[in-house]
Order: structure tokens, then sequence, then C-alpha cells
């Protein structure tokens, strides 16, 4: 093994058991081989985790000066939380004016109700969801407030407020395979409300907020975003949820599939124990699902191959579960889209072999 591929190593080792040891509440291993902090520190910083380093890191004996700079960057995500919490109690308060419940998704919710400190969770845009019935009326109630969308797509609004991007969805998923699946006002009226003191916000209930970011990593983001699998790893190890209801939902949206094989590679990935607690309930194999993983875990680990790609195609093929979405999946593969992103992939591929060879 070169001395290149043995450093990648042991940084993916300190990465995986660092998020591991986060989602269990235990103490993390700072133990790293011949460490380079220079390619640590670009990880992190690329992958946006400084602030919940400094949380793991702060008494461990990893390079100070790399301490500080976590802690920093943690300081400023705190910030901008803050600010984007204000951003959607405001927002409440007008939608609730003009009659109508929206409901905060994803980032802002997962940062105030499932992080130990807000702080943690950086998020690049405010998610918020409304009824699909209310659209225009929300639509018409921001213009009197002075908001105009800066864009429009097929399941929602696209605002600019104080330099935050807020997207208003009035159906969970922009993704035409799989937005039908779930129902807007079922989530809508089931919300809970959370109080912050002066104001307040609604948010999904916490089985509807596990299927959606499931799906909204699956079908947007092929698994790609480590922040939504440690969000995942955090709901399966920390929430008490009624994970039948969960699998009997799923099961019922033709979802089973990419449920199970979501939650059993985040299973495997931060090595979480769940098999009982939550991959039973699913009907699939995990065996079905583990051919998956090495794919998965190269993308994870920024090393995705052509043959790392193809496999995660096929894993989108295996978890569609009607001929019609197995018919778009099989059409997906020869879009120009595909085409030119394997084209881009097989050169940057071939280019690191000839430097390898030539090493």
């Amino acid at each position: 093994m070169s001395a290149t591929a043995l450093q990648m190593r042991n940084i993916s080792h300190f990465l995986r058991s660092t998020l591991s040891a986060f989602i269990k509440g235990e103490e993390p291993d700072t133990i790293v081989e011949k460490p380079d902090w220079r390619i640590l520190q670009g990880i992190v910083r690329g992958r946006n985790l400084a602030a919940l380093f400094a949380f793991c890191h702060a008494h461990t004996h990893l390079p100070p000066p790399l301490i500080r700079e976590w802690q920093q960057m943690k300081m400023a995500t705190s910030l901008r939380n803050m600010a984007k919490l204000k951003i959607t109690t405001d927002l409440t308060a007008l939608a609730e004016k003009a009659g109508i419940r929206a409901v905060a998704m994803r980032g802002i919710v997962l940062a105030h109700c499932l992080y130990p400190d807000p702080a943690l969770r950086p998020m690049h845009d405010i998610d918020l969801l409304i009824r699909p019935a209310d659209r225009e009326k929300f639509h018409g109630a921001m213009e009197a407030a002075g908001h105009i969308p800066t864009d429009y797509f097929r399941s929602q609004y696209v605002y600019k407020i104080n330099n935050v991007t807020v997207e208003v969805h009035w159906q969970m998923l922009s993704n035409k395979r799989y937005r039908e699946r779930i129902d807007s006002d079922i989530l809508v009226g089931s919300a809970v409300r959370i109080d912050t003191g002066s104001s307040r916000y609604f948010r999904l209930d916490d089985q509807w907020e596990i299927i959606g970011l499931v799906v909204h990593a699956f079908t947007h983001h092929n698994l790609s975003q480590l922040f939504s699998l440690i969000d995942i790893g955090l709901y399966m190890r920390n929430k008490e949820l009624d994970w039948q209801e969960v699998a009997r939902l799923s099961k019922e949206m033709g979802l089973s599939r990419m449920m199970h094989l979501t939650f059993a590679f985040i299973n495997h990935l931060f090595d979480l124990g769940l098999e009982e607690k939550v991959l039973h309930h699913f009907s699939p194999s995990t065996r079905q699902a583990e051919k998956y993983f090495p794919a998965y875990l190269d993308q994870t680990l920024a090393r995705i191959t052509p043959a790392s790609h193809f496999s995660i195609k096929c894993s989108q093929f295996y978890v569609a579960e009607t001929y019609i979405n197995k018919g778009r999946e099989l059409l997906r593969l020869f879009s120009a889209k595909e085409r030119r992103f394997l084209l881009e992939l097989a050169a940057a591929h071939f280019c690191k072999t000839r430097q390898k060879l030539k090493a």
C-alpha cells in the first residue's frame, strides 16, 4: 500500500470513529497513525464538520491550532443558525397571520431538536412545508410582506431573505419518481409546535421527519451528503420511535427497500449495532443491501470510481418497487447528464491511475 493510500485509510478511520462516537455519545478515538493534519483539515472544511469536530475533540490531544480553528468555525455556525431560527419563526408568524401552517423541515429542526448543541448542525438553507392548497395564499402573504420569489420549481418557491435561501415546499419531495408517495396534508396536519420562548415554529412529527430525511437523502443526493447520514444515524440511535410503524408506513408507500438500505448502510458506516432496534422491522434482508455498501462507502470517503458509481445506480434500480419507477431509473442511466458525469468520472479515474503508475 502506498504512503498516500495508507494516509487516507488512517484519516478515513479517524473520521468514521469520531462520527460514530458522536452519534453514540462516547469519547472519540484520537489515535491517528502518521497523521497529515493538512489533509484532515481539508476534509473537515470540505464536509463542513468543523463545529462537530470542535465539540468532539475539545479535550483531546489534537494540535491546538486545529482545535482553535474548529472552535472559531463552530461559533460562526452558531451565529448563522440563530439568524436562521429568527427567519423561521418570523415566517411561521407571517403564515399563521394569513391562516396558513408552515412547517419547518430538515436542517433548522434537526439543529435545535436532535443535536446536543444547535451550532453542531450547519445548514445551507431553510425548508418549510405548506399544504398544496395554501401555496397561492402563501405567495400572496409573502408578496404583501415584500418577499418575492427568486425562483419557482414544480413543487416549491425559493426566496432570499437576509441572504438566506428559503425554500417553501408544498410537496416534501421534488423528485417526480417519488413526490406523490408522501401526502403533504397529512404531514402538515400532524405537525408539532415548538416554543422558543418569545416565538414558535412547527416541525414534522418524528416518524414523518425520519421518512422524509431518508427519502430526501436517497433520491436527491444518492446518500452522498455526510450530514444527512449523521442526521439519520442520530435518529436511529437516540430517538425512541415506533420503528414498526415507520416500517409499516414505508411499506404502504412503496419505500421499504429504500428505507432499509439506507438504515443498513448507516448502521454499517457508523458501527451502531441497531440490527434488533431498527433493521429487523423491515422486510428486505440486510444481505441484499450489503452488496451496495462498498460503493456507498467509496462515495462517502470521496474516492468514487466508475464501478462504484455503477453499483450505486444499480441500488437505485433495486429500491424502485414499481415497474414504472424501475423504467424511470433505467431511462435515467441513458440521460445526457448521466453520460456527461460518467465521462468526467472515467477521465478523472484514468488520470489518477496514470499518476499512480508513474509513481
